[in-house]
């Protein structure tokens, strides 16, 4: 569960969305994230037509009222969401109405003086519901002492907000394909740091091994290496992520020798910019 006081109050909307087919949820804060892994990607907004950038994918637990009128020690209880896509730049979080949330849970939208709807497991137990008199479906969340410190509302009141988040098919077969290698697997993601190398990092630059057969230390050669740091931070600023820069030069990020056009196009513009 997200720290009940952390330093930084976390983001309070999480609104409903039977449009987002974003792998099941995308969420604002990293706080709220229970596991985390780091993988680079982006969803799609079609109402703002603009790419957001995805810097992890992970599990949220989420402490929540079961209903409106519950007390005492059964008042309180977790919303679990799997899979959810970490997008620091979106304006609020989204519970996405997604296969992977209905392996989980069941809505019944109902509307009363009380809630908006309730969220259910598939035994019929109150999970969680939607509270009353919004403009949108949203959780309801516990307050503390039993949940974290939450931010004030960002939403403006009869303000229009578009719910409509996708994830692209090809993104999430390659984060499906990630989870899915083998656990003996040799890590093949490697990422610079000022300590040294961090491996086993998602979606970050890959480093291929070659059959051995006339190559005397056993790697193929790689005619761009992998970012440095200062080309990471470079990245993030102009781009925000290497899919981003990829996606911008009509270049694919499951491609290899696409990933290598793309360090060579990074490494002219940091070139050009700084005169050399």
């Amino acid at each position: 569960m997200a720290s009940t006081s952390p330093s930084v109050p976390l983001s309070r909307r999480w609104l409903f969305s039977t449009l987002s087919n974003a792998q099941g949820s995308v969420c604002k804060d990293r706080g709220w994230f229970t596991e985390y892994t780091p993988f680079e990607s982006g969803v799609w907004c079609p109402a703002s037509k603009v790419v957001v950038p995805v810097a992890g994918v992970g599990v949220v637990v989420l402490p929540v009222r079961k209903g409106p009128t519950r007390t005492g020690s059964d008042a309180h209880g977790n919303l679990v969401l799997r899979d959810v896509l970490h997008t620091p730049l979106i304006r609020y979080s989204i519970v996405g109405y997604s296969p992977t949330f209905l392996e989980d849970y069941r809505m019944e939208l109902d509307l009363t003086d009380d809630t908006m709807g309730m969220i259910q497991d598939h035994n019929g137990q109150s999970v969680g519901y939607f509270a009353p008199n919004k403009e949108l479906f949203e959780v309801q969340l516990s307050e503390p002492p039993v949940g974290p410190a939450v931010g004030p509302s960002d939403l403006a009141p009869r303000g229009y907000y578009t719910l409509h988040v996708l994830w692209p098919e090809g993104q999430m077969a390659r984060w499906k394909a990630y989870k899915e290698r083998p656990p003996n697997l040799p890590p093949l993601f490697i990422e610079p740091t000022n300590q040294g190398t961090a491996r086993g990092q998602a979606g970050q630059s890959r480093i291929q091994v070659g059959s051995g057969s006339g190559n005397k230390d056993n790697t193929q050669q790689i005619s761009n290496p992998p970012y440095t740091a200062e080309e990471i931070e470079w990245l993030k600023k102009i781009y925000g992520n290497e899919y981003l820069c990829l996606l911008r030069h009509q270049l694919s990020i499951d491609k290899e020798e696409d990933r290598e056009k793309g360090r060579a196009i990074v490494r002219g513009l940091m070139a050009a910019r700084n005169g050399q």
